[in-house]
């Protein structure tokens, strides 16, 4: 009883959230508040602008996307959802069917796909490498800090070794103990 509880209720709040963003987007667009959409929205729910508006952006795209603009609506999938999904239109039966019975990650990692399977494989090098930066630097604790975005090519043998390493400190911290 308590998991049919918790996906009832889950819809219903999909479905709010749905039904704030609109309501935000109509207050901005008829003068009733001074605020853009997504700055009304991430202020009465206590959200970032970033997460406010992707649900402006999943509202508004959807209205080419008829099928998940429906489910948005009855709360069958959530804005990040949607989100995904309009962004790979032409996959959007697909999608939408994958968003009903998965959680968000692989409803993004599928549309990722497919956009990046209509990208020409040098084109879609040539953007990798543009979109490569690093940076690093210590905090306050004297950590070292690091952000970036880096090629499949150069950041999954980055990620390994990463991880390697890590798991090896972790294993001989244990030891240790």
């Amino acid at each position: 009883d308590c998991a049919t509880l918790a996906e009832r209720l889950a819809r219903a709040s999909k479905a709010c959230e749905t039904a704030s963003a609109r309501a935000a987007v109509r207050a901005s667009g008829c003068g009733d508040v001074s605020e853009r959409p997504e700055e009304l929205l991430a202020r009465v729910h206590g959200s970032t602008a970033g997460v406010a508006r992707t649900a402006i952006v999943a509202l508004e795209a959807s209205q080419v996307a008829p099928a998940t603009a429906k489910a948005l609506l009855a709360g069958e999938v959530s804005v990040r959802q949607a989100a995904a999904i309009v962004s790979a239109p032409t996959h959007e039966r697909e999608l939408l069917a994958l968003a009903r019975r998965e959680s968000f990650g692989p409803v993004k990692d599928a549309a990722r796909k497919y956009l990046l399977a209509a990208i020409e494989p040098e084109q879609l090098r040539e953007r990798q490498v543009e979109a490569q930066w690093f940076r690093s630097w210590r905090t306050d604790l004297g950590n070292v800090a690091f952000q970036g975005e880096l090629s499949p090519e150069i950041g999954v043998s980055f990620v390994n070794q990463l991880d390697l390493e890590t798991d090896r400190l972790w294993r001989a911290a244990d030891c240790n103990d």
